[in-house]
């Protein structure tokens, strides 16, 4: 069995703290896996993707002029004072 190697990586921010920088990976059988939490402790057999490794599929199909697309997710963010409770990312091309 032959050692998977990454093709490319992407710096993506967390979502929930600032300070928290998570990597996607791009590996040479095309799969993409990220450290974060979410994509981490999935079980086997579901679906892995997590919101970092769905935001470098948006932004690789629209780098790749891929016919247009409208996503919408709301993200929830921790109640603070002078943070609203969600934020809403739309992407359009």
């Amino acid at each position: 069995m032959t050692k998977r190697k990454s093709v490319r990586k992407w710096m993506m921010p967390s979502t929930s703290d600032p300070a928290k920088v998570y990597v996607v990976t791009l590996w040479d059988d095309c799969e993409l896996s990220c450290n974060c939490p979410a994509w981490v402790f999935k079980r086997a057999g579901q679906d892995r993707a997590c919101l970092h490794v769905n935001g470098v599929r948006v932004a690789e199909a629209a780098e790749s002029g891929a016919p247009s697309v409208r996503i919408t997710v709301d993200i929830p963010l921790p109640k603070k004072p002078d943070v609203p409770l969600k934020r809403r990312i739309v992407l359009e091309e």
